[in-house]
């Protein structure tokens, strides 16, 4: 038997056991490539057993990898600020208006 998992974002049914399949093909390409997977984990999501062995299997196999860097943001953050690059990759930081503000005016 295989267990069936909607994947609400493209409307199609996949079994469990293809997600890290999905999730290995993406950050294969991307590292093929010299991109970067970010991987986001939700704990209200992920903290689901089946979950859990699918992200383990899937680090499994990608620390199996020659060149794989498993990093926390903080860490890639570090890595960029210390790089050749720190100032070519700069976004301006925008603190954005109150929305309360913006919404109801001032002085409510």
């Amino acid at each position: 038997m295989v267990a069936l998992v909607p994947v609400a974002a493209v409307g199609l049914v996949v079994p469990r056991y293809r997600h890290t399949a999905y999730f290995y093909d993406e950050w294969s390409m991307l590292h093929k490539e010299g991109g970067l997977l970010m991987l986001t984990i939700h704990d209200w999501i992920s903290g689901r057993a089946h979950r859990i062995l699918m992200l383990e299997r899937l680090l499994q196999r990608i620390t199996a990898e020659q060149g794989a860097w498993i990093a926390t943001v903080g860490e890639v953050a570090a890595h960029h600020a210390a790089s050749a690059n720190a100032e070519r990759y700069t976004v301006p930081v925008r603190v954005p208006e109150l929305i309360a503000e913006a919404r109801f005016g001032r002085g409510r």
